[in-house]
């Protein structure tokens, strides 16, 4: 008779980081009132808070059509992750106050947009034993291993779990595997890379891909929408070679690298004076 399995799958995440991959450190004008055509200098500075490093991106100035000047797209370098993180400082994008009739003060309501490409990660593990040796740990006062999973510190956090313990007759096993996807970031998530926000039709979506021991999962690897905040999927994931004797750790890796962006915005108001 053959020896029963026992796979006790251990996702609950135990040491989710915080963090939130590059942010807008300081969006600033050099004068929250200014009069009709005054120059004004515009400045941007961007820092990694979270635990990848980011391979570069773009802040764009939005919302200052009625001026003069043209704000070309500042290119953002790649940046170490921290903390404390890498900073980085656009250079100053000097924009002409547009005209305002006499008497009347408007109001403008600039934003900046940084868009970048990151990358968020969980890993976990999962432990298999035959029905005997995992008995034999228990009653000898040993204990399991502790659930063990720990995901990046990113704008997008990647969490998973599974109904367990399962029990095993063979050297195989077919389990479900929840996978929860959620922005935690305060921006919007693009499919593919930073260059692919300029596309609305690629916002709120992405794509995963996972692997057990190195080997790719194409129920769990898919694409998806992140329209109201957080998305689940449950797929079938398979473990094969389990031995019939022994303890036995496989590692659960699920990966997305996507394009991301978020705003900040400032009030500056145009105030009528006499040339």
């Amino acid at each position: 008779m053959k020896a029963l399995l026992l796979v006790a799958v251990l996702l609950v995440s135990g040491c989710t980081a915080s963090g939130t991959g590059v942010v807008i450190e300081d969006f600033v004008a050099d004068f929250s009132t200014v009069f009709v055509k005054e120059p004004v200098g515009f400045q941007v500075q961007v820092r990694n808070t979270g635990s990848q490093d980011s391979p570069g991106g773009e802040v764009r100035l939005l919302g200052l059509d009625d001026w003069s000047g043209q704000a070309q797209p500042c290119t953002v370098p790649g940046l170490l992750a921290g903390p404390p993180g890498e900073v980085f400082t656009c250079p100053t994008a000097t924009l002409t106050a547009p005209d305002v009739p006499q008497g009347i003060t408007v109001t403008y309501r600039p934003v900046a947009r940084l868009a970048y490409s990151y990358t968020s990660t969980l890993l976990s593990q999962i432990t298999v034993g035959t029905q005997d040796e995992l008995r034999r740990i228990e009653q000898g006062g040993g204990t399991l291993p502790l659930d063990a999973s720990a995901s990046s510190a990113s704008p997008i956090l990647v969490t998973a779990k599974t109904q367990g313990p399962l029990r095993v007759f063979s050297g195989s096993v077919t389990f479900p595997l929840e996978i929860t996807v959620t922005n935690q970031g305060g921006g919007v998530a693009c499919k593919g890379d930073f260059t692919d926000c300029l596309d609305h039709q690629k916002w709120n979506a992405l794509s995963f891909t996972t692997q057990i021991a190195g080997q790719k999962v194409d129920d769990c690897s898919r694409s998806l929408t992140i329209t109201q905040g957080s998305n689940t999927i449950v797929c079938q994931a398979t473990l094969t070679d389990i031995p019939s004797t022994g303890v036995l750790q496989k590692t659960i890796s699920i990966q997305s690298t996507y394009g991301y962006f978020v705003d900040r915005e400032i009030p500056v108001t145009v105030a009528w004076r006499p040339a």
